[in-house]
């Protein structure tokens, strides 16, 4: 009886073991080491995913239901969301600001009653898409927080 009971305990304890999450987080950066203050890091196995909003200081914490929440051990391949595409309709026009030109913000100039689409491009757009990335990670236990660098849009 006292076999069956270390048995069924054992087991339990293993499979509370391996069903938590592990908490994991990072930072994102330009490869100049400037942080990416806005968006959001999403770690995807194909059937599942977590995300983690990026903070004003780069940081993000990864989770299922919510920041930091944490997700399980395996492999992931990683991509962001950051850049948006405004949708403007009956502009008179949009004027291109130079001093928005290093965020590498396009502005365009067009006759009024057309629709346009402005993107707005802070990272480089193959980081917004798993396929292409090139980011992945394996997750584990007592690993080191995630480093992340983008090159920004061109």
């Amino acid at each position: 009886m006292k076999i069956c009971q270390l048995l069924c305990s054992a087991l339990f304890l293993l499979l509370v073991g391996c069903s938590q999450n592990v908490k994991i987080g990072g930072v994102v950066t330009f490869s100049d080491g400037t942080p990416l203050d806005q968006g959001m890091v999403t770690a995807t196995n194909g059937s599942s995913s977590y995300r983690g909003k990026i903070g004003s200081d780069g940081h993000f914490r990864l989770g299922r239901l919510k920041d930091g929440d944490g997700i399980p051990q395996g492999n992931y391949r990683v991509y962001l969301s950051v850049n948006w595409t405004e949708y403007v309709a009956n502009a008179e026009e949009v004027r291109f600001d130079e001093d928005l030109a290093s965020d590498a913000e396009v502005r365009k100039v067009w006759k009024k009653g057309e629709e346009k689409q402005i993107p707005h491009l802070l990272i480089d757009p193959k980081y917004e898409n798993a396929d292409s990335s090139g980011l992945s990670i394996e997750v584990k236990r007592g690993m080191a927080p995630m480093s992340i660098v983008v090159d920004r849009a061109k």
